[in-house]
């Protein structure tokens, strides 16, 4: 992938495997791509199946080959556990094919599955990806009518 601006829309999950000994897990995503990292807010007490509804904006760098998604439980006595992980390969994700003229992507909404620290996977997670290459504009009326195809904010 060359430079730009990847604009990733967590939507939600469902399925994953509750870590919380008492209550409901309080899940969050941490998003690295390369050095390029993000987070989404915690989902308090939303155990297995969280909802995010929201955009977390990575610059990432020429060469960049995959997007890592880190669900973690949020723990308030000890060390935050690992709901699941996801690795996007955004050369499958982004076909050089489907890039409009102006050198971006639109990736529509997916789901991908999550696997367990231990390899098994449980749940999946539903997000979408727009890629903007460095000296590209996708334009506001793009982006927005992009948004609303997705209806994750409602």
């Amino acid at each position: 992938m060359p430079a730009g601006k990847l604009d990733v829309y967590v939507n939600s999950a469902n399925g994953l495997k509750d870590t919380e000994i008492i209550g409901k897990a309080d899940p969050y995503v941490i998003l690295k791509a390369e050095k390029a990292t993000g987070k989404t807010s915690t989902c308090k007490d939303q155990g297995s199946s969280p909802v995010w509804g929201e955009i977390i904006r990575l610059r990432i760098p020429n060469g960049c080959k995959q997007l890592v998604l880190t669900i973690y439980n949020e723990n308030r006595l000890y060390k935050d556990d690992i709901m699941g992980i996801v690795t996007i390969k955004l050369a499958e994700v982004f076909d050089p094919d489907n890039k409009l003229p102006d050198g971006s992507f639109l990736s529509p909404s997916a789901e991908y599955p999550v696997a367990r620290p231990d390899g098994k996977i449980q749940g999946k997670i539903s997000v979408a990806l727009i890629f903007e290459e460095d000296g590209t504009d996708l334009g506001l009326e793009v982006v927005q009518s992009f948004k609303d195809s997705l209806k994750i904010f409602q």
